[in-house]
């Protein structure tokens, strides 16, 4: 049952997520609560609990967030009560209780396995649409922003860069952070399972189609992000040589594509020209810390983007956000539950690789971490970004060290009989 709900809550939150569901309509119910979510992960924990799969510490973190952000409905009075729980329960509650349940190593492989069958297609499908989007300067993304997003704010995005004459990849399920995401998923977990089982692609294809993905992105973080796997964060058993050969011919031959000349290069050079390669996610962090701003409360923050608020009296020139889910939360919900809010995502999940001595999961975790810390999506309220990421976590965090211990029990007993 658990494979089931497993691929189901895929679905629901990578391919049928926040952005897609706009043509339900931007700002209605099912745009802002993903139900599918709900329905399949309180599945997915009641079939944990039945199993006694839950793991006690996570749990007892989840219940007091849970409870801190229930306390705070009230706080926000843009919606209406119900809208407001709804959003809570489908950006970060039912997520966290996802995350609670434990599996065994052979399930968690056996799950990663099954997620990539369809995630691989789904990136490679997305790559080719991105490539035939850009070669047909930006067509198929104007004809969304006149059709599916016509009249959101992800319309607006697409035709005010395009006017800008500035080419980022928008798609059906997301923005250009999201498609960056989603590449640096696909390149990580492609070498987990294969240091795990075997690769179920080349590798050389899996590297191809992430390089692409993220320079038609457009995110200079996650080509920093990207060349870091490519070079230092590889299961690659042999012909390590020969490995490194082809990525330092390919990442040359990359850097003269247009896609790399007239996306990537010139994000850079004009980072490099303001000062701020953060796109002026620095220069509020030091306007924050340059002010008399009230400090955020303890126990409870002061409601749904509070933050937002606080950035708008900073009066910092075009930013409208801290982007960073690490200030934003304590403003929206407290102190006290941004800790317990990363230490669910983050600092428990360290521990637990750092006791298995799994450092190479360790690694594409910490990289995976840099990416969702560096965009406010882990504190903007009615998305996926949290659950998506939380789907991940399970995975990586019940994976074992070396090949699943079914796999090696099939080789055991093949020895024993040859």
């Amino acid at each position: 049952m658990y494979k089931k709900l497993f691929v189901m809550l895929f679905f629901s939150i990578f391919i049928l997520n926040d952005v897609f569901r706009i043509g339900f309509g931007e700002g209605s119910f099912f745009h802002f609560i993903n139900v599918l979510l709900l329905i399949f992960g309180v599945l997915y924990f009641a079939w944990g609990v039945k199993k006694n799969r839950i793991r006690p510490i996570f749990l007892y973190f989840v219940i007091s967030f849970c409870l801190l952000m229930l306390i705070q409905i009230p706080l926000t009075t843009t919606v209406g009560k119900v809208l407001n729980l709804g959003m809570i329960s489908s950006t970060y509650l039912v997520p966290l209780l996802i995350l609670t349940v434990k599996l065994s190593k052979d399930e968690a492989s056996e799950l990663l396995g099954s997620f990539l069958k369809y995630f691989n297609f789904f990136c490679v499908l997305l790559v080719i649409v991105g490539l035939l989007d850009y070669v047909t300067n930006a067509s198929i993304q104007l004809f969304l922003a006149n059709t599916y997003f016509q009249g959101t704010a992800v319309a607006n995005y697409i035709n005010g860069e395009h006017i800008w004459g500035v080419y980022r990849y928008y798609s059906l399920i997301g923005m250009p952070l999201t498609i960056t995401k989603y590449y640096l998923l696909f390149y990580s977990l492609n070498h987990i399972y294969a240091k795990q089982e075997k690769f179920l692609m080349k590798p050389a294809v899996i590297m191809i189609v992430s390089l692409i993905g993220v320079l038609l992105s457009g995110s200079k973080t996650g080509i920093i992000l990207i060349l870091f796997l490519i070079l230092f964060a590889s299961h690659n058993k042999r012909f390590k040589f020969g490995f490194y050969l082809f990525v330092a011919v390919a990442l040359w031959g990359f850097t003269l594509t247009p896609i790399y000349q007239n996306i990537v290069k010139e994000r850079f050079e004009q980072g490099v020209q303001s000062g701020d390669l953060s796109t002026g996610r620095n220069q509020v962090v030091e306007a924050l810390f340059n002010s008399n701003v009230e400090s955020p409360g303890f126990f409870v923050g002061k409601g749904i983007n509070y933050s937002r608020e606080v950035v708008a009296n900073l009066h910092v020139t075009n930013i409208f956000n801290f982007e960073y889910p690490i200030l934003m939360m304590p403003y929206d919900y407290g102190i006290l539950c941004t800790f317990i809010f990363y230490s669910l995502l983050f600092i428990f999940p360290i521990i637990l690789l750092l006791k298995k001595r799994n450092f190479f999961i360790l690694v594409h975790f910490l990289v995976m971490s840099l990416m969702v810390n560096n965009n406010n999506g882990l504190a903007t309220i009615a998305t996926d970004y949290t659950a998506q990421f939380v789907l991940v976590l399970v995975l990586l965090l019940n994976m074992g060290k070396q090949k699943s211990e079914k796999k090696i029990a099939n080789k055991v007993a093949l020895s024993k009989t040859a």
